[in-house]
């Protein structure tokens, strides 16, 4: 078992709003041609490298989990090809999650 926490999550599809140049409401609630690779970029990244199951994965964008296992396959059928967005996406995660790491906990 894997523990994920919450600001990984949204740290994911926040980095695939930076690197995308699209909002992160516009990632979850578009159905655009344009908007669609990234959204399959975000899911396949949370399910290669976050853990996320199918339903959780595409539950980040606003998808269905069948969407999700569909959009898992193209990445991989074209992963050489998506290569650079995915590292893109993946290194402005790595900057948010350590930078969510270097905040001060205070417990109450």
């Amino acid at each position: 078992m894997r523990l994920i926490k919450k600001s990984e999550t949204e740290n994911l599809v926040t980095a695939v709003s930076q690197v995308s140049e699209y909002t992160v409401e516009e990632l979850k609630n578009k159905r655009s041609k344009a908007i669609l690779p990234w959204v399959k970029i975000g899911m396949w990244i949370a399910r290669e490298h976050c853990g996320h199951t199918y339903e959780e994965a595409a539950g980040l964008f606003g998808k269905h989990f069948s969407s999700c296992y569909a959009a898992v396959k193209d990445v991989e059928l074209e992963r050489d090809y998506h290569m650079v967005a995915i590292n893109n996406v993946l290194e402005a995660k790595k900057e948010l999650d350590s930078a969510v790491e270097g905040e001060e906990i205070h417990v109450s």
